[in-house]
């Protein structure tokens, strides 16, 4: 993710409207699909209390993410640019819950 990202910015940056957004796209598409991921992942009954705060967070962020690819995909795109805004304040806190039960892979880590 941190690939699309870097090409989402030099996109912008060059004001390559197609470049970026495919790069948006690409973006939101890896985080949905991890979020997905995540929340069919069985929790292990002993670890049930430890994931509740990451999972309400990816929850959250999926919530979100289904709402920016619904007015993207009905052309909505400055709607859609304005609804990532609730992503970037869930990003941290969902990057340090996860790391914090160890999968920081998902958190910090992604790629």
């Amino acid at each position: 993710m941190k690939t699309a990202e870097i090409q989402l910015s030099q996109a912008r940056a060059a004001r390559d409207a197609h470049a970026f957004a495919y790069e948006f796209g690409v973006l939101i598409g890896e985080s949905y699909a991890e979020s997905v991921i995540l929340e069919r992942t069985p929790v292990p009954p002993d670890m049930k209390a430890q994931m509740a705060l990451p999972l309400r967070l990816v929850h959250q962020g999926a919530v979100q993410l289904r709402a920016v690819l619904k007015l993207a995909l009905a052309n909505q795109i400055d709607a859609a640019v304005r609804a990532t805004a609730p992503l970037g304040k869930l990003s941290a806190p969902t990057n340090r819950a996860l790391d914090a039960v160890g999968l920081r892979d998902c958190g910090s880590n992604q790629s």
